[in-house]
């Protein structure tokens, strides 16, 4: 089920997990912590996202633990069923994607990438 649109900014936690559908396409599952100072104590909040195909393949080439990224997509649940116990897990399915970490000299990517843009079969640019 598919709900309302997200934005979100934030660092990823760990190295994404990239995995190969029976159809060929790739689907990469990563973590984003958004942190905010409230009351003085630090709030971190964790957004769990996936992305499928092209996109999946610049999360796979450029993404790893502590890139900022900023992607935006819609918020899926799903049900599963772990030890006999039926749980709701929330998830962003990403639709753009843009890497806001800079490059070792310093420079930013400024890259972006969606899913539109990918699937056309387009080349990253750098």
């Amino acid at each position: 089920m598919s709900f309302q649109s997200l934005t979100v900014l934030g660092n990823v936690g760990k190295d994404p997990v990239i995995r190969s559908l029976n159809s060929g396409d790739s689907v990469a599952n990563f973590s984003i912590a958004v942190t905010e100072r409230r009351k003085g104590e630090d709030a971190t909040v964790w957004f769990n996202c996936t992305a499928f195909g092209k996109t999946a393949g610049v999360v796979e080439n450029f993404v790893r633990k502590g890139s900022k990224v900023l992607v935006q997509g819609r918020i899926q649940t799903r049900t599963y069923e772990k030890d006999g116990v039926t749980r709701d897990a929330w998830e962003v399915v990403v639709d753009r994607l843009s890497l806001e970490s800079p490059k070792a000299d310093g420079v930013s990517t400024g890259y972006s990438a969606s899913r539109g843009d990918l699937d056309d079969g387009g080349d990253i640019p750098f």
